[in-house]
């Protein structure tokens, strides 16, 4: 208990907005995870589990049409003491729907699915009632972002924008972000003292960007940080092992996949016969 932690993530935050096309980045999810709050979340073990600290309750109620009510918890609150309630996930909805050709969103799978978002019980209780059923749905509204700050920065296009442009002003998880160096190449979290779940272990945790992954073993081995996770190269793998009993280290499977995308639209693409004759 206590103490501050560096940890080593490979690029800058230059987006802040999880949500949108160009935040939604390996590092960033990093760097925000703990201060944005998730319905569901991803367990060392790959589990998929309720958030505890957030929900009391989340249940599929209706298959015709599907619908999703998440019980939200009665102390669960942002870090200036504002509700988390149904206004936050009415704001991810809209955000992420797709309806909106003014916001370059990450992903609208699942959102685009949705028919309403509503509140009730004081905007504790979301009710989610689905167009088409949409089976991955607790992969949905992670991470939430605060309604009432988007309220002071415009309409939907503007605040999305301007979650993207600044760092966190308000917290709904065990950290808030305490600092950002001028050239981001540092960000600093303490300790969010109006949490409603348990309190974080940590003091702080300190972000330290090294963008080239080959010098994080050499960071690690110095002490600049306390901890990497770089793609495993086959030589970083080795540096890390001569390094001896002094650092504990860990290779499994992951949740992140490289992978190309076609656009089938290009003629080139799309059509098959184009490539037969490209062959010929």
């Amino acid at each position: 208990t206590g103490g501050k932690v560096t940890w080593a993530v490979g690029k800058t935050v230059d987006n802040w907005n999880l949500l949108s096309a160009d935040g939604a980045t390996f590092d960033g999810e990093q760097v925000l995870s703990g201060v944005y709050p998730y319905t569901f979340i991803v367990n060392p073990s790959f589990a998929v589990t309720m958030n505890s600290d957030l929900l009391d309750s989340a249940q599929q109620t209706s298959s015709s049409p599907q619908t999703i009510v998440y019980k939200i918890k009665q102390n669960a609150v942002w870090s200036d003491g504002v509700p988390i309630d149904a206004s936050d996930f009415v704001y991810a909805w809209q955000a992420q729907n797709g309806t909106d050709a003014g916001i370059a969103n990450a992903t609208s799978a699942g959102y685009d699915q949705i028919q309403t978002v509503t509140g009730s019980g004081d905007g504790k209780t979301v009710t989610i009632v689905f167009k088409t059923p949409f089976a991955d749905w607790k992969s949905l509204f992670g991470p939430l972002y605060p309604a009432h700050v988007a309220k002071q920065h415009g309409d939907l296009d503007a605040s999305f924008a301007w979650f993207g442009a600044h760092p966190p002003t308000v917290s709904g998880g065990p950290f808030v972000v305490s600092s950002v160096s001028s050239d981001k190449s540092s960000v600093t979290l303490a300790r969010n003292a109006k949490y409603h779940g348990a309190a974080a272990k940590l003091d702080q945790i300190v972000f330290r960007t090294i963008p080239n992954a080959t010098d994080e073993p050499a960071a690690l081995r110095s002490r600049e940080v306390d901890g990497i996770y770089p793609e495993p190269q086959a030589s970083l793998v080795d540096q890390v092992r001569s390094m001896g009993s002094a650092i504990t280290y860990h290779i499994d499977s992951g949740l992140q996949f490289e992978h190309f995308d076609f656009n089938l639209k290009n003629p080139a693409l799309g059509d098959k016969t184009w490539g037969r004759t490209l062959r010929t």
